[in-house]
C-alpha cells in the first residue's frame, strides 16, 4: 500500500533553467570571463589571507590531535590555504588554463582559477550519467532551499551553473585549448557541467592530517601538489581495516569512525546535519540516494559575502560616526566557513513515498559509502546511530510527510544490517528466492542490498551478531 503523499511546506521551489541539451543559451551564461565575480572572489582572498595567518598563529603550537579537533568542527571558522588564495587572487580576470583536482566514477573535474566555477567533463562517451547528474543535483537544490525554509540545513549543496554538450560552440571555442588533454583523455569537445567548486581544506589542517596520520615521508606528502586539493569523506559508519599501508593521499581523504573517536571530534553534530539531509532526499527531492557522497571542505558562499548588516537598535548605541565595517566583517568570520557538502547525483533514481521507495531508499543506503551512522553491536556506536534515526524521524516529519516512510526506512537499515552479520551467502538466497511479493530488490554496484522486507519478517528471536533493535525508539 502506497503511503499518501503530501506536499512540503514553504512554498514552490525556483525552476530551473536550461534543462534541454540543445538550448540556446545566451552569451552571458557561458562567459568565462571573471570579471563580474573578480570583486567578490578578491575580498574571499583577502579574508582567505588574513584567517589564514591567524589560524597558523593558533595552530602552530598545538600538538596535532587538538588542532585536529578544533579545526574539524563544523562551528570553526577557517580559511583556505595560503598558496591556493594567492593562486586565485593571481588568477582573477586572466585567462587561465584549467587544472583537474578530481577523478570520480564517471568524470573528471577541473578548476577554473580565479572564479568559484568548476568543470565536469564525463570520462565515457554517449553517457546519460553526467545528464542525470545535472537534472537531480538541480532537483536537490531546490529541495534544500525548500526544506532550509523550514529548519536550519548543516549542509551545502554545490551550486549547479549549467550544463554543455558537445556542440555548444560558444563555450568550446574559447575554452577546448584550457584543459589539459592526454592520451587517455583525448582533445575533444564533450559533455560539461559547471557548478559551484567545493573549495579544499586549508594548508594547517592538511599538515596536521598528515602528520597524524601519513605512514611515512611525512615532508614529502606535504609538498605533493595534489594533496593540496583536499576534501575529507567522514566515513560514520565504518571503523578502519587493515594496516594503514595504502598509498597516502588527501585527495577525498577518508576519515573514519574510529578517527572521528580518537580526534574526540562531535560525532552527534556530523550525524545530525546527515540525518537531515537524508531526510531531505527522501521526502522533498524524492531520491534514493545512492552512492552520493558528503565531504568536508571549505564554504566560499560564505566567505565572499558582504557580512552580517547591524541592527537599528545596534547602531543606536553606538557613537555617531563609528565604523561598523570591522563588526559586521566580524561577524562574517564567525560564520561556518569549514562545512558539510552532499554532491555527486549522478546514480540516484526517483523514488515515491511508499513501501516500494522506502526498499529503494535502503537497498540504496547500504551500497553506498558508510558516511552516515550504522546499527552495531557496540552500545556507543549504535547510540549513535539513535541519534542520527531519532534526528531523520524529526526531520522528516516537520517537512510535512507521513511518518510511515521514515520508521520503514530506518527499520530496514536494522535489518539489513542484521541480515549481513547472520546470514549466510546460501541462507540469503534461500530467503530471496522464496520471496514472492516483490519486496526483494537485485544486487547493485558493491552487492550488498538484500531486500529487507522479506528479512525483516525473519524471527527475532536472540542470535549472535545480530544488532541491538530499536525499531520502537525513534521518537524517544
Amino acid at each position: 500500500m502506497s503511503f499518501p503523499s503530501r506536499s512540503p511546506p514553504g512554498g514552490s521551489s525556483a525552476q530551473s533553467q536550461g534543462r534541454s541539451r540543445g538550448m540556446n543559451t545566451s552569451e552571458a551564461t557561458f562567459s568565462t570571463d571573471a570579471s563580474s565575480r573578480s570583486a567578490s572572489l578578491a575580498i574571499a582572498m583577502e579574508q582567505a589571507l588574513v584567517l589564514e595567518q591567524k589560524l597558523e598563529e593558533e595552530a602552530g603550537s598545538s600538538p596535532s590531535h587538538l588542532a585536529l579537533q578544533r579545526m574539524l568542527s563544523l562551528r570553526s571558522v577557517i580559511s583556505t590555504a595560503s598558496s591556493f588564495a594567492e593562486r586565485q587572487q593571481a588568477a582573477v580576470g586572466q585567462d587561465t588554463e584549467f587544472r583537474e583536482i578530481g577523478k570520480g566514477s564517471i568524470g573528471i573535474i577541473f578548476e577554473h582559477p580565479g572564479t568559484i566555477h568548476c568543470y565536469k567533463l564525463p570520462l565515457l562517451d554517449n553517457s546519460d550519467k553526467l545528464w542525470n547528474n545535472y537534472t537531480v543535483h538541480t532537483k536537490v537544490q531546490e529541495a534544500f532551499d525548500t526544506a532550509n525554509k523550514i529548519i536550519n540545513i548543516d549542509v551545502k549543496i554545490p551550486k549547479m551553473f549549467w550544463f554543455a554538450n558537445d556542440k555548444t560552440a560558444e563555450f568550446w571555442d574559447a575554452n577546448l585549448d584550457k584543459f589539459p588533454f592526454t592520451e587517455q583523455f583525448p582533445k575533444k569537445t564533450r559533455d560539461t557541467l559547471c557548478m559551484e567548486r567545493v573549495l579544499p581544506l586549508p594548508q594547517p589542517l592538511r599538515n596536521h592530517l598528515i602528520d597524524r596520520y601519513c605512514p611515512r615521508d611525512k615532508e614529502s606528502a606535504k609538498l605533493y601538489l595534489p594533496n593540496r586539493d583536499c576534501l575529507v569523506r567522514p566515513l560514520l559508519g565504518r571503523r578502519r581495516r587493515g594496516s594503514g599501508t595504502i598509498a597516502f593521499s588527501l585527495r577525498s581523504f577518508r576519515l573514519h569512525l574510529d578517527q572521528f573517536e580518537e580526534l574526540k571530534l562531535d560525532l552527534v553534530e556530523y550525524a545530525t546535519a546527515m540525518a537531515d539531509a537524508m531526510a531531505v532526499l527522501h521526502c522533498i527531492a524524492k531520491i534514493d540516494a545512492m552512492d552520493i557522497e558528503f565531504v568536508i571542505g571549505s564554504a566560499p558562499s560564505e566567505m565572499h559575502s558582504s557580512g552580517i548588516p547591524l541592527t537599528s537598535a545596534q547602531i543606536e548605541n553606538l557613537q555617531p560616526g563609528k565604523s561598523t565595517y570591522e563588526m559586521a566583517k566580524a561577524k562574517d568570520f564567525k560564520r561556518r566557513i569549514l562545512c558539510l557538502w552532499v554532491l555527486d547525483f549522478d546514480a540516484c533514481k526517483s523514488i515515491d513515498i511508499s513501501e516500494a521507495g522506502a526498499r529503494a531508499a535502503v537497498k540504496a543506503f547500504m551500497d553506498t559509502d558508510a558516511y552516515c551512522p550504522r546499527p552495531s553491536q557496540d552500545p556507543q556506536v549504535h547510540e549513535l546511530w539513535k541519534s542520527f534515526g531519532r534526528r531523520y524521524m524529526a526531520s522528516y516529519i516537520k517537512f510535512g510527510a507521513d511518518k510511515r516512510f521514515p520508521q520503514s526506512f530506518l527499520c530496514g537499515v536494522e535489518a539489513e544490517v542484521k541480515a549481513n552479520r547472520t546470514e549466510t551467502p546460501a541462507s540469503v538466497s534461500s530467503t530471496i528466492s522464496r520471496t514472492s511479493s516483490g519486496a526483494t530488490s537485485q544486487t547493485h554496484g558493491r552487492g550488498r542490498g538484500h531486500g529487507y522486507g522479506q528479512l525483516r519478517r525473519q524471527g527475532s528471536g536472540s542470535r549472535e551478531g545480530s544488532v541491538r533493535d530499536l525499531s520502537s525508539n525513534w521518537r524517544k
